[in-house]
């Protein structure tokens, strides 16, 4: 049996929901690789660029990491246990620690702060990112199923 021929024989309801997914995963790809490069080629990206994307739902996978990041969702979840500077000066002020940053920089620390493994919090987002798509994609396989139901009923009544 054909791919054709297995899509051809499920319900109204699944074809139309099928083909939810295959439209929103095909915008998923669309807006990075078309619609964005078009849009900052003819008038920057603005903020009513954002607007299709987002009515479409399709921001939200998009922007997840920044979304994860800001919020307290890494720290609920990922115990604390790595270290950071907040605040770091060259010269000794106000009994600040001895410091040496990523990048080989010495200093003293003004103030250290624990947050959570940065491994774990790769992880958070990384989780977050797949659940947004799978919900993205959930909710057109609804949308899509929802206009078969109502286009076959409408086909009934004539």
């Amino acid at each position: 049996m054909t791919l054709k021929q297995r899509f051809a024989a499920q319900k109204t309801w699944i074809k139309g929901g099928i083909i939810g997914v295959i439209v929103c995963t095909a915008m998923f790809f669309a807006y990075p690789l078309i619609y964005f490069p078009l849009v900052e080629n003819d008038v920057g990206l603005s903020d009513t660029a954002m607007m299709l994307p987002t009515a479409t739902g399709h921001v939200f996978p998009m922007f997840m990491h920044f979304i994860v990041e800001g919020s307290s969702i890494p720290g609920q979840i990922c115990t604390e246990r790595e270290t950071r500077c907040s605040s770091w000066s060259l010269a000794n002020e106000e009994g600040g620690v001895p410091w040496t940053d990523s990048e080989g920089g010495a200093g003293y620390c003004l103030h250290q702060e624990t947050t959570p493994i940065s491994s774990c919090t790769d992880r958070v987002e990384t989780a977050a990112s797949i659940l947004s798509i799978a919900l993205l994609e959930a909710v057109y396989f609804i949308i899509g199923a929802g206009f078969a139901v109502i286009t076959e009923r409408r086909k009934m009544k004539n």
